[in-house]
């Protein structure tokens, strides 16, 4: 029997023009029905303003100005109430009671652990990109420990979300602020522990089924993770990251690598960009 004093934040980053966000929406005000843990759902919005978004009054929503994945979910760590443990979803998802009772009955069996679960695109593809990952994925047992959080279908229990350790560095504006957190969070301690049965279906956007996106995707990809992996296991880059003009050096190269196929704006990736140029970050 789960405990009644279980709270969860699910919280969905936005730029709100997924049509998907209202099924979301929709879909939670279901499940709330018939969960007896306390729940609340939170919308952060990155963008300029939240004038031409209407919301149901069970949501919570937040606006985040600075364009970005770590900026927005950085919002999110602040907007998550005291005492709730945080569970992380996009926009283009699916949730289903199914996947929130297996991230609660984990939870319960591992209280001090973050949980991470498979994420699966609906529509399968001959281009997939992610067959090699979700087969590695399957043949994880249950409760395994991870080092890292393979997308962001990711619990954070409230004791975590308290560390200083636990923040999305603004440096991964255009990706790799998950794999960068949960590298950083079990270095410095914390459990991560898979959760193979919270799955969550991934609508895929249908201009990203073309051979071109994924294999900019792939790209993508694969600086975001080997710039997370070096920079939490190499004291000497974790270092030299901290300049500004490694940085800067580094950010330069990679937009010009991926700007014109990123999932994010143009406006972002140049919102991005002069912030690094600032020494913002």
């Amino acid at each position: 029997m789960i405990t009644p004093h279980s709270k969860f934040n699910i919280t969905v980053c936005s730029t709100g023009k997924n049509p998907n966000l209202k099924s979301i929406i929709d879909n939670f005000y279901d499940i709330q029905k018939y969960t007896e843990e306390e729940l609340i759902l939170t919308v952060v919005i990155n963008g300029d303003s939240l004038e031409n978004f209407s919301f149901p009054s069970y949501v919570r929503v937040f606006l985040e100005e600075n364009l970005g994945y770590a900026s927005v979910r950085n919002r999110a760590l602040l907007a998550n109430p005291l005492g709730y443990n945080l569970i992380f979803i996009d926009d283009d998802e699916i949730i289903t009671r199914e996947w929130l009772c297996s991230l609660i009955i984990a939870h319960k069996i591992h209280p001090k652990s973050l949980l991470a679960g498979p994420v699966k695109p609906v529509h399968v593809h001959e281009f997939s990109y992610r067959a090699t990952t979700d087969l590695r994925l399957s043949k994880i047992p249950n409760g395994a420990q991870l080092s890292k959080a393979p997308s962001c279908n990711l619990l954070i229990p409230s004791h975590a979300l308290l560390s200083p350790s636990c923040y999305f560095d603004e440096f991964f504006q255009l990706g790799g602020e998950d794999t960068d957190l949960t590298y950083r969070l079990t270095r410095t301690g914390f459990d991560l522990r898979w959760v193979k049965d919270a799955v969550l279906l991934e609508i895929e956007d249908p201009s990203r089924l073309t051979e071109s996106y994924l294999n900019s995707r792939i790209r993508k990809d694969s600086c975001n993770h080997a710039l997370a992996y070096r920079r939490n296991h190499s004291a000497h880059l974790n270092m030299l990251f901290s300049l500004r003009l490694l940085r800067n050096i580094t950010v330069l190269y990679f937009l010009k690598l991926v700007t014109s196929r990123s999932r994010l704006t143009l406006e972002a990736n140049v919102s991005a960009l002069s912030a690094f140029l600032r020494g913002k970050f």
